[in-house]
């Protein structure tokens, strides 16, 4: 009981002289009879003065003569880029093959259910599903994906229809102009 009191009086001996000062009235400098919208002091001593800009000919008459056939550059990397980018092209057009993904509705042997779940998978995406015979199965892949985010809608879609469908790593040949 008595630690409760010291911590009241500590308290009150520690607020009221912050009570006192934040409650005083505020002192204002200067005269308060004068307003703000009364208030006009002439600044135009003080304000820097400039003289009136005259046209240099001799500045126009340089921009006109100049062109930009006497402008050569100096440090021109032109004929550096061209030679990284033909080396590029070059080794471009020897990938043949480019890896990603595919969605697998069907595998199994049975030939006939691969051709129905293949029908079916048209049906749903409007898209020419792949039917091939890897020994001994049958598979049919749907979509060519470039990464697994790219094909997580469709997948979603066709998981709905083909609860076994996978997402599976493939080759895709690339078809060059």
């Amino acid at each position: 009981m008595k630690v409760n009191r010291i911590k009241i009086v500590k308290t009150l001996v520690f607020s009221l002289p912050m009570l006192v000062v934040g409650c005083s009235p505020v002192l204002q400098s200067g005269s308060s009879s004068t307003t703000s919208s009364s208030y006009s002091e002439d600044l135009s001593d003080y304000r820097p003065k400039y003289d009136a800009i005259q046209q240099d000919t001799t500045v126009q008459q340089a921009m006109a003569s100049f062109s930009m056939e006497d402008f050569t550059p100096q440090y021109d990397v032109t004929d550096t880029l061209n030679v990284i980018l033909d080396s590029i092209a070059v080794l471009s057009q020897q990938i043949k093959y480019v890896d990603g993904y595919a969605i697998q509705v069907y595998a199994g042997n049975n030939r006939e259910l691969a051709n129905v779940n293949r029908g079916k998978a048209y049906a749903i995406l409007d898209e020419k599903p792949s039917l091939f015979y890897d020994s001994p199965n049958f598979k049919v892949h749907v979509g060519k994906f470039y990464s697994a985010l790219e094909a997580n809608s469709t997948y979603a879609l066709l998981k709905r229809e083909f609860p076994n469908a996978i997402l599976v790593l493939k080759k895709f040949k690339i078809e060059r102009e």
